[in-house]
């Protein structure tokens, strides 16, 4: 975008394109990131297996070949909020004139997928707009929100929506896991997938969600870009946009007309290198006689054949020629951008562009309604609110939360009254209220249990849906099985013989 005019060439393509903007330029910028594969491999791939991989090809390209159209106000939203402008990561947002949009009022679950691999959403943008809106963790629990996010190491921006591997491993678990979700306490968390045993479609996998401060976060992501060069670009792209609007675009809309629209999309090199391959080529007619013969003397060569280990190890070195210009590409650009932006006179030009949320002063999170409202009802409560408490005390205890263990908690808030009788926002709301009592006043939370859960027969119950829930005690971590020790004695209990020993044991050590 710093290097083309920012949204201005966006306007001018819709003007060009008589009111609408063609999506083959955005699929045209998106295959020049990876020209071997756009030029090679998935050609030679196709030839290689020409006998299995028609299919597969075909479907794929009828799919990516599939241009839509977008008007001029869809667009430039898109660019100047998301992109080159990046109103939405700084808070900026704005549906319409009455409608602001502020990531930090989502309510429900955000799940964030990222892959270092990804060189159009890398780690860095793709998580950067955390940083962007909130202080700290506490922040986030305090707006009773769930953010979780998992980080693939190599998969690439297109792979994270077609990948079979992506697909069966990230998306399958969190699929799975959505409604559990439901039962976890507002925070940050990654989702962390190790794979425990099988092979291929059979392989199955050990899901946490780890807890994890903003810093945690990005350090994993390799640390955030300045945004004052980025800044810089939005602020000329807004006065570029601003001067094309008011000069050359009323003389090309004139110019435009719905003939010219349709020449210039018949005539996109994305269009062209279809059609002209297309039976509309009379060129191309001889060619099906020509397939139906070959399929019938069809003889393929076996893979140890010389020619084909030859024909492998040229072609490697072609895709290896072609990456070698994608990083020369890349360099250049990276080179030239901060040449362009990155001069302090320059950035200047969009200091004021550059502040993000989390820069503002430091509000007093305890003078929010919600902390207020849940601070005040530390004592209040029944035998619901006492349960929900306990668990997150036990899961903050661990500092990462099983998807077995949440899969239990979930089963208990949709099986076991007075839970399963609860409406969803009345559950959710109780997480809320008790995470926010546990994080801002963990002793005086811990204290007020017994008030909260009265009689002795149903202190003995929330015990035991709390060991239910927290699993074996071979697999808890000695931090577990202290605050299942607090908690007992909490509740004027006797602890678990299982929890004295340990305890006994600990202060031996």
């Amino acid at each position: 975008g710093g290097l083309v005019g920012g949204a201005t060439t966006v306007k001018l393509l819709s003007d060009l394109g008589n009111g609408h903007f063609d999506g083959a330029n955005l699929v045209s910028n998106f295959e020049r990131l990876s020209p071997s594969n756009t030029w090679w491999s998935k050609y030679y791939s196709l030839w290689d297996q020409v006998d299995t991989e028609v299919p597969r090809f075909v479907g794929f390209e009828r799919w990516w070949g599939s241009f839509y159209y977008m008007t001029p106000a869809e667009i430039s939203w898109i660019v100047e909020n998301l992109f080159v402008g990046n109103r939405l990561g700084r808070g900026c947002a704005n549906l319409n004139e009455r409608t602001h949009v502020d990531l930090r009022n989502i309510n429900s679950p955000i799940i964030i997928f990222a892959s270092h691999g990804d060189n159009i959403t890398p780690p860095q943008q793709a998580l950067g707009w955390i940083a962007d809106h909130y202080k700290d963790v506490e922040e986030i629990r305090a707006r009773g929100q769930r953010i979780l996010y998992t980080l693939h190491e190599n998969v690439g921006h297109l792979g994270i929506f077609v990948s079979s591997s992506v697909a069966k491993k990230e998306h399958d678990q969190i699929i799975s896991t959505l409604k559990a979700i439901e039962a976890l306490a507002p925070g940050l968390y990654e989702m962390v997938i190790a794979e425990v045993q099988g092979e291929g479609v059979e392989k199955s996998f050990k899901v946490a969600f780890a807890e994890r401060s903003i810093e945690q976060m990005m350090e994993q992501t390799g640390g955030d870009d300045s945004n004052r060069p980025f800044a810089a670009v939005a602020r000329f792209s807004e006065i570029g946009t601003e001067m094309y609007d008011l000069t050359l675009s009323p003389l090309v809309r004139a110019m435009s007309n719905e003939t010219s629209a349709k020449l210039l999309a018949d005539t996109s090199p994305m269009r062209m290198q279809r059609w002209l391959e297309s039976d509309r080529n009379p060129l191309m007619q001889p060619l099906q006689g020509l397939a139906e013969e070959a399929r019938k003397q069809r003889r393929p060569a076996a893979d140890d054949n010389p020619f084909r280990i030859m024909e492998r190890a040229g072609a490697g070195l072609v895709t290896q020629f072609w990456d070698n210009a994608r990083d020369m590409q890349n360099a250049m650009i990276e080179w030239n951008f901060h040449l362009l932006w990155g001069a302090p006179p320059v950035q200047a030009m969009g200091e004021r562009l550059s502040k993000t949320v989390s820069e503002a002063p430091r509000e007093d999170l305890r003078t929010l309604t919600s902390v207020q409202d849940a601070l005040d009802r530390i004592e209040l409560g029944d035998f619901a609110d006492g349960v929900i408490r306990m668990l997150i005390f036990l899961a903050q205890s661990r500092k990462e939360v099983r998807r077995s263990r949440l899969e239990r908690s979930n089963r208990m808030l949709m099986a076991t009254e007075p839970f399963a009788s609860m409406k969803p926002k009345h559950r959710t709301r109780m997480i809320h209220k008790e995470s926010l009592i546990v994080g801002y006043e963990p002793e005086a939370a811990l204290a007020a249990l017994p008030k909260l859960i009265v009689s002795m027969e149903d202190r003995g119950r929330a015990m035991a849906l709390c060991e239910e829930i927290a699993g074996s005690r071979d697999e808890m971590s000695p931090e577990t099985l202290a605050m299942l020790d607090r908690l007992a004695r909490a509740l004027e209990l006797e602890p678990s013989p299982v929890l004295v020993e340990s305890e006994t044991l600990r202060k031996i050590a």
